[in-house]
């Protein structure tokens, strides 16, 4: 019996470089794209000879409560593949293949149909893909706590207090300059999901899973300041956009029950 092995070369259009991998996972950020060729060779045959005129189809999936989504129905979308189908060329490549990734974050993996077998390549969609910043989480201390019942089913206990890297820093430093005007810690509550990506809000948020009206909540470059656990809120507003919780595009947003403070890397 014939038998095929795959190779896989990733162009990653974003960083304009290429890398070779062979069946590693596929690092790629939320709702970008990924550019990757599949080359088949026949194993078992002398001196492995690319399997020219194969035809391969190609189906994305994802893993159920992968992302730090701890819920999953049939509606998650799974990205797409552009083709889907293909014949391999002489040399046993595909043609230029690309892999658009959903903007929710999780495991997905690619089924390979081709010569009556299957095989399996992974996409990693997370905001920390290609040496991104996001997400690390902003631990409790003396100086910060999170909003008492603040954390969802959905996405439990600390799967939503997650910042970039550099924000941890400005955050502490809110943090500590509030603590010492005001002899109390301050309160967050929602932030980014530990791979980033949309955090979506169920049904009796208002919200629809997989969508979310936490819509900047992705990278990590977003904290709630709720105004129910704050008493001294002008004070954290102020400390807060000093200290760059206003540097995102529209500065620091004013909601009916938070700020909802927007830093940059």
């Amino acid at each position: 019996m014939e038998v095929l092995r795959a190779i896989w070369t990733v162009a990653l259009v974003v960083f304009l470089h290429s890398l070779h991998i062979h069946a590693q996972p596929i690092e790629v950020r939320p709702g970008e794209v990924v550019q990757f060729q599949l080359c088949f060779y026949w194993e078992n045959l002398p001196g492995h000879p690319p399997a020219s005129n194969l035809d391969v189809v190609l189906q994305p999936e994802v893993f159920p409560m992968s992302g730090y989504h701890w819920h999953d129905d049939s509606a998650r979308p799974k990205g797409s593949i552009q083709p889907s189908s293909f014949r391999t060329s002489g040399d046993g490549c595909s043609p230029s293949l690309q892999f658009y990734a959903p903007t929710v974050a999780g495991m997905h993996p690619m089924v390979i149909y081709a010569a009556a077998t299957t095989y399996n390549q992974e996409f990693w969609v997370g905001a920390w893909a290609n040496n991104g910043y996001c997400c690390v989480q902003l631990y409790e201390n003396q100086d910060l706590y999170y909003k008492p019942g603040g954390a969802q089913p959905e996405h439990p206990d600390w799967y939503g207090f997650n910042v970039s890297v550099p924000t941890v820093a400005k955050m502490q430093t809110i943090a500590q300059q509030y603590r010492q005007q005001t002899a109390q810690r301050l309160c967050v509550n929602d932030m980014s999901l530990n791979w980033g990506g949309v955090f979506d809000l169920g049904p009796r948020y208002g919200g629809q899973y997989w969508q979310s009206p936490h819509a900047e909540h992705k990278l990590g470059l977003n904290v709630d300041l709720p105004f129910s656990c704050n008493n001294y809120l002008q004070t954290a507003y102020n400390i807060a956009l000093a200290n760059g919780g206003g540097a995102g595009p529209g500065g620091i947003l004013v909601h009916s029950d938070h700020y909802h403070l927007r830093f940059v890397d």
